[in-house]
């Protein structure tokens, strides 16, 4: 098999894969809308017990974190120090906290785990995010 060298090529490749991903995920929210036309509970379509619901955020996610390396780079934004990373990380935890103790009513301890979940991913989508930026507009040496 030969590697596609012409740009116009892999330009209308990438612009196949993309319309192909569109349709397919189209095709799931289809499937799942119709579950929920057919009177299953909200809870268990929009559940991790439902494969086509776990299939559709695993290809939701794993876009997000596969687009950080063409975006991030295009932001300027400089990188963030340490010191930014946790201070955001632990505010990020006390708002996931607070979402989670306060308006779900989820057991205070139980809580704390599930917002340190949801910080962890938070974070280290962050911190990817922060080491594809452009290392010479660095925080650190700026005057």
């Amino acid at each position: 098999m030969k590697k596609i060298k012409d740009e116009r090529l892999i330009i209308r490749n990438l612009k196949n894969i993309r319309l192909s991903f569109i349709i397919e995920n189209g095709a799931l929210l289809a499937v799942l809308g119709w579950q929920l036309g057919q009177g299953q509970a909200w809870s268990r379509v929009v559940s991790y017990q439902n494969p086509l619901f776990s299939i559709f955020m695993l290809a939701a996610v794993s876009l997000t974190l596969l687009s950080l390396n063409v975006s991030v780079p295009m932001e300027d934004k400089p990188r963030a120090s340490w010191g930014q990373l946790v201070w955001h990380g632990l505010i990020c935890w006390v708002i996931a906290w607070l979402f989670c103790w306060g308006l779900l009513r989820v057991n205070p301890l139980a809580a704390v785990g599930l917002a340190l979940i949801f910080t962890v991913i938070f974070s280290g989508i962050e911190l990817v995010a922060n080491h594809l930026r452009d290392p010479h507009d660095d925080v650190t040496h700026q005057s």
